[in-house]
């Protein structure tokens, strides 16, 4: 988002960097929620099973799926949820429980508490039923603890990144208050468990960072 309101994709130049004179104008469709209300976004890969990259975000209070991107243009705006998601960031978006679905991890960003929302399977295999996600009585067993301390006043920034450990969970970068130093965790298919190391141990509470 920038301050005219507008989402843009800035194409890289190959080389690490990038053109603003060369930036798109992502398009929308009509129902979507206008980026200048956005307060947080994650790109989440296809999840619908369509080929094409997908969107998660809140708005406010509220939670939307972005899907089928192609051409600089989301052919489709899903509201997930209108009024619950204030106090909660999303943290990804993957297959935590191992059977190939994607499922929603989030946390509460007041009690500290994290959460996994195991989903659905939808119409093409690795897809999954965005109404299982919307709500936890929809999803295939409810919002089941995966974390606790998770508060926005302990943990400032928590972002769900593919697995690197290669045990084949997602893992979750995460910068501390107490200290500003950046961690990973390599979580478990139950619990988000203790950080495995401080990748970067300089002050970041200072710093604004994208993702």
């Amino acid at each position: 988002m920038t301050p005219d309101g507008k989402a843009w994709l800035y194409p890289g130049d190959g080389y690490g960097s990038f053109d603003v004179g060369e930036r798109i104008a992502i398009r929308l469709p009509s129902n979507a929620p206008a980026p200048s209300t956005w307060t947080q976004i994650r790109a989440v890969g296809d999840i619908t099973g369509d080929r094409h990259p997908d969107l998660v975000l809140r708005a406010g209070a509220q939670f939307w799926t972005l899907s089928g991107y192609t051409g600089g243009t989301f052919r489709e705006a899903t509201l997930m949820n209108s009024d619950a998601w204030a106090r909660r960031e999303i943290v990804n978006v993957a297959d935590i429980n191992g059977d190939k679905t994607p499922d929603l991890l989030w946390r509460n960003l007041d009690n500290g508490n994290m959460y996994v929302r195991h989903g659905r399977p939808g119409p093409v295999s690795g897809s999954v039923d965005l109404v299982s996600l919307k709500l936890a009585t929809g999803s295939l067993n409810g919002d089941v603890g995966y974390g606790t301390n998770w508060s926005e006043a302990n943990v400032a920034t928590a972002l769900g990144i593919p697995d690197v450990s290669g045990d084949g969970i997602p893992d979750i970068w995460a910068r501390l208050r107490s200290d500003g130093a950046t961690r990973i965790y390599h979580p478990s298919r139950a619990s988000t468990g203790p950080s495995v190391k401080t990748v970067l141990s300089v002050d970041w509470n200072a710093v604004k960072a994208f993702g």
